[in-house]
């Protein structure tokens, strides 16, 4: 059976539209994913060097995949907290692999774990703790405007 997060993070998704992951764990527990920082992301006027947002972005995306793949069945899943902390801010063309765990789940509630290294020298670029709520039920954001107008 594939990972949920193979499907999630495809093509059709606009942030994966960027960034070709290559899924080189895939647990129920854990999820890591292996991908070359690309250009779209360097923040304005600092060439080579990418946004620092970046890192927490991918954190979030990988930490949450995690939380997909230790679910018994599909649900929705909202990041409540995200704690990053940033050694660096990722380069253009460097080669990064993101890995996250599933710490515990409690309460409908998923605490992970996550790191994102320089894939060549396993220099850590940032990390995070972060906690995702299961079975959200709360109208997309789409159906939202939608009924507003």
């Amino acid at each position: 059976m594939k990972h949920p997060a193979t499907i999630f993070f495809s093509p059709a998704h606009p942030l994966f539209s960027f960034i070709h992951f290559e899924f080189i764990e895939t647990t129920p527990q854990s999820l890591a994913v292996q991908f070359i920082a690309g250009k779209e992301f360097v923040h304005q006027g600092d060439a080579g060097i990418l946004h620092s947002g970046f890192n927490t972005l991918i954190l979030d995306s990988v930490m949450g995949g995690s939380v997909m793949g230790s679910l018994e069945k599909m649900q929705p899943i909202a990041t409540v907290n995200l704690r990053t902390q940033h050694s660096r801010r990722a380069i253009v063309d460097e080669l990064i692999v993101c890995a996250a765990k599933v710490e515990c789940i409690e309460d409908q509630i998923a605490v992970v774990s996550g790191q994102i290294k320089n894939a060549e020298n396993g220099q850590i670029i940032a990390s995070a703790i972060g906690s995702f709520m299961i079975g959200t039920r709360a109208t997309p954001l789409a159906d939202s405007a939608v009924a507003a107008q």
